[in-house]
């Protein structure tokens, strides 16, 4: 190496991470803003899944007939 090379070493600027002080918190959409689920039915569980298992079981006795 030569002598009048000398290695410099800079300072690394470390990345800044998410700045969010200050800003708004999270915006929860209200009821009336979700346009997907125009409306909440409550559903009987176990009334459902009856229902759902004797359709599939009809299915299952008409393949059998065939």
């Amino acid at each position: 190496m030569p002598e009048d090379f000398k290695t410099t070493v800079l300072p690394r600027e470390e990345p800044k991470g998410q700045q969010s002080q200050g800003l708004p918190g999270i915006q929860l959409p209200t009821k009336e803003q979700i346009e997907a689920f125009p409306e909440v039915v409550k559903t009987d569980a176990k009334a459902l899944n009856e229902k759902i298992r004797a359709q599939m079981q009809a299915k299952e006795q008409e393949k059998k007939q065939q």
